[in-house]
């Protein structure tokens, strides 16, 4: 594994999903190992393997307007950042969780 921290592209904190939600899980309190066996079992598909994981703090994600849900399934530390609007801002906040996170590559 890799050990290099570096930021992640603001567009994997844009919303895909037709809820306007993005999918996250909670990591605090875990190795990297732990996370890196959460990514494996809950995230990655063979058609799309992970090639590594961001670490955001939740702090960042309330600082821009957003929210962090609790959402369990399909795992007990699985949430969703919500509050996105259909705008053209939310390239800007993006951008400003992507500078806030950290990249840890496999």
């Amino acid at each position: 594994m890799r050990r290099d921290k570096m930021r992640p592209n603001y567009k994997a904190y844009l919303p895909a999903s037709a809820d306007g939600c993005i999918s996250v899980f909670r990591t605090v309190n875990l190795s990297e190992v732990e996370i890196v066996a959460l990514g494996s079992q809950y995230v990655e598909r063979p058609e799309t393997p992970l090639k590594g994981y961001c670490c955001l703090p939740a702090a960042t994600v309330f600082g821009q307007g957003l929210d962090v849900e609790f959402a369990p399934t399909p795992h007990v530390r699985h949430a969703n950042i919500s509050g996105w609007e259909s705008d053209p801002k939310n390239r800007i906040i993006a951008k400003a969780l992507a500078d806030a996170a950290t990249l840890t590559e496999y």
